[in-house]
């Protein structure tokens, strides 16, 4: 919040004013804007000499994206960019001699004195934060002790039910506080009844599809501390996810928990997050530092623990349906690391564990991260319809723009992905505007295996297509496969990038494999 009173001195006398006034509706947006790139630049501070995205991980995974969430939840940092730009505001039009703090925000009352003593405004008021963060952390600690042992009591409710005689087709996770089961459909489920019903039907037979609850049992208002232990499911409610998660299955978030104030302690003594909390010349490591505390204590162990629970359940129900990348990162990461760097960074965590390969390749975006892999990797696909079965080269796959050769109730059920050979040469690159979290500008996945050249590009086509003609001239050498390359693809001018951009970046990341530079060379650069 930035609502606070000033009382101002100025040439026309002393009158009070209140701050929120002076922030206007685009100052407003532009905060929010100033306060999500200052956010999502963090993911490249350095944490013990490495940057925070990598320092901090779990199942293969960054925690970063968890960290993010919460910033963004907690709105404190929205609330300093809005502050600071709401100070200017009333600085810019009132020009005041002399600036009184009567009351207000303590984000507020820790920034009005350094912005006035940067604007060259006298100020009388309280100097600095007023927060305490032994305070704050021992009410965050106290809070993360006892959501940990609401989570340990929660698994004391009876065993986990039996298991499904069939393996269900698919698992919809519902939000326990909000179901409500009428006992015909998943039409229980008020946000997406629609589509939950849609699903059943489509299966055929409701046992098809398997219901999860997750999250508490009630809403906030109706929340008790006792329902971890005794249980608040109404009749009918989808099983709740404890249920298929024991105690034991939680072994590797239980120690993120315990490690909570080693992380904690990581994230307070890296000079960069220090450094990079000044803000606008305002030191706001106070408000920084406590969001630190809070993403290591609160976020960090809980959404562990949701990983765990989440890939427990996968374990229990062994759902036919598909398989996420998530799933699929152990074994296609294995053939060659550039493809695990690539997962990685294909959309965010959420997006991993629940999109699958097979849906990409489906898809068919000229732009989708995957299929560049396989077609260097001359993969197949195994398409299916009722109990025939057909195999198709991927570089077969696609006849136009989002087109393929499916027909009608055809589905693919396998994806075929050969292994490398030894002495093979491959390297994945990504070019996106941002690292993390974007669709790629162009994506390339070369291959060179004695006389064999295989080149898949994305962002290239109106397909992910090999580069025939590149891999024809690269014998030749490297420039006659960069100009090949031109022969090759005419890209399109799109907000990603222009077809100048493209051609270039694809020619150039022809030469950094040929140089044998490794997609993370430059991040991996030390100052």
């Amino acid at each position: 919040m930035i609502d606070a009173i000033f009382t101002l001195e100025t040439s026309a006398g002393r009158r009070e004013v209140h701050l929120a006034a002076y922030l206007t509706a685009e100052a407003d947006e532009q905060a929010a804007v100033e306060s999500i790139h200052w956010i999502k630049s963090l993911r490249d501070a350095r944490v013990d000499g490495v940057p925070l995205r990598r320092r901090f991980t779990y199942r293969g995974d960054s925690l970063w994206w968890f960290a993010e969430l919460y910033l963004h939840k907690q709105q404190a940092i929205t609330t300093v960019f809005r502050a600071l730009a709401a100070l200017d505001a009333l600085i810019d039009r009132e020009q005041p001699r002399t600036l009184h703090f009567m009351r207000g925000s303590d984000i507020v009352r820790g920034l009005a004195p350094q912005v006035a003593a940067v604007r060259q405004v006298r100020y009388h008021g309280p100097q600095g934060f007023r927060r305490s963060s032994a305070l704050a952390l021992a009410a965050m600690e106290a809070r993360s002790s006892a959501l940990h042992t609401a989570a340990r009591a929660s698994r004391r409710r009876g065993r986990g039910p039996a298991a499904p005689a069939v393996a269900p087709h698919a698992v919809a996770f519902v939000h326990r506080a909000f179901w409500r089961a009428d006992g015909s459909d998943g039409g229980a489920e008020s946000y997406i009844g629609a589509v939950l019903a849609a699903l059943e039907r489509k299966l055929g037979d409701p046992q098809r599809l398997a219901y999860v609850s997750v999250g508490p049992a009630a809403n906030f208002r109706a929340r008790r501390w006792w329902h971890p232990i005794a249980g608040a499911e109404r009749p009918g409610a989808a099983v709740p996810i404890e249920a298929y998660a024991p105690r034991a299955a939680l072994a590797g978030s239980r120690e993120v928990w315990r490690e909570r104030h080693v992380n904690r302690r990581a994230l307070w003594k890296s000079a960069d997050l220090r450094m990079r909390s000044v803000i606008q010349h305002c030191d706001c490591w106070p408000v920084v530092r406590d969001e630190l505390a809070g993403i290591a204590l609160l976020q960090w162990p809980w959404s562990a623990r949701a990983m765990d629970e989440a890939a427990a359940v996968l374990d229990a129900l062994q759902p036919r349906l598909a398989v996420t990348y998530a799933e699929a990162f152990d074994a296609l990461a294995g053939l060659h690391p550039d493809i695990g760097e690539l997962l990685r960074r294909l959309g965010a965590v959420q997006v991993r564990a629940t999109g699958t390969l097979a849906g990409n390749i489906a898809n068919g975006s000229p732009i989708g991260d995957s299929m560049p892999v396989l077609l260097a990797l001359n993969s197949t696909l195994v398409l299916q319809r009722g109990r025939q079965s057909r195999e198709v080269g991927l570089e077969d796959f696609y006849t136009g723009y989002r087109q393929n050769v499916l027909q009608p109730g055809e589905f693919i059920r396998a994806v075929r992905v050969p292994k490398l050979q030894p002495g093979a040469r491959f390297a994945v690159y990504k070019l996106s505007k941002r690292f993390d979290q974007d669709i790629s500008a162009v994506c390339a996945a070369l291959l060179v295996d004695g006389a064999k050249t295989r080149f898949g590009f994305g962002g290239m086509a109106a397909t992910p297509a090999r580069a025939r003609k590149a891999e024809a001239a690269y014998a030749e050498g490297i420039e006659a496969a960069c100009a090949a390359l031109i022969e090759d693809f005419k890209p399109l001018s799109d907000q990603r990038a222009s077809a100048w951009y493209r051609i270039t970046a694809a020619q150039n990341l022809l030469r950094k494999f040929h140089a044998r530079v490794g997609p993370r060379a430059l991040l991996e650069l030390t100052p």
